[in-house]
């Protein structure tokens, strides 16, 4: 949950993991490997829960090599502790990215909604930076440790699945989807 004493842990995670190049699933999708055009992660933290999302595009032979590495990198992340290196990068991008978060009336208007729809206190932003300066590597890999769990993910994938269907059911059950049977009205 957004209110949660995690959630600063949380996004610095989801900033090495996956929130801005050159985070870790960047480096081995994009940079090591060529598989896809980006990838990102989101830390979509509500009100009672949340959910932490991987997006990316890649070709259709590269589906289930994506998904492998992308399933290891979240087990690396959540058994092994970040470099400090990692999270000073993380810390200065989200800290100044924060800044510029409140520039305008509009987004000012924006942070004070989410204060209300997520039942925050009225001094939660200055926490939020203050707490992002006193992260470090212990209290993220136990944080993330808790949160990210690999083995209980859901996995959605979107193309021609007949050409990735085969070797799919090692990760888990499989339910395919028809366009044709989705209801888009």
């Amino acid at each position: 949950p957004r209110a949660s004493l995690d959630y600063a842990a949380l996004a610095m995670s989801n900033e090495i993991f996956g929130g801005t190049a050159p985070d870790r699933l960047f480096e081995a999708l994009r940079r090591r490997k060529g598989l896809v055009y980006g990838v990102s992660g989101q830390l979509d933290a509500r009100r009672t829960a949340g959910a932490w999302r991987i997006e990316t595009a890649t070709g259709t032979n590269g589906t289930l090599k994506t998904l492998r590495i992308i399933l290891a990198e979240m087990k690396r992340m959540a058994t092994r502790r970040v470099s400090q290196s990692e999270i000073e990068l993380a810390r200065s991008y989200r800290r100044g990215n924060m800044v510029l978060q409140f520039e305008s009336a509009e987004d000012v208007s924006s942070k004070l909604l989410e204060l209300v729809l997520y039942g925050l206190p009225p001094d939660y932003w200055n926490g939020f930076y203050d707490a992002l300066g006193r992260l470090g590597r212990d209290e993220l890999f136990k944080v993330t440790r808790r949160w990210l769990r690999p083995d209980q993910s859901l996995v959605v994938l979107v193309g021609d699945a007949g050409a990735f269907n085969d070797g799919l059911d090692k990760y888990g059950k499989v339910e395919v989807v028809r366009v044709e049977d989705l209801d888009l009205d």
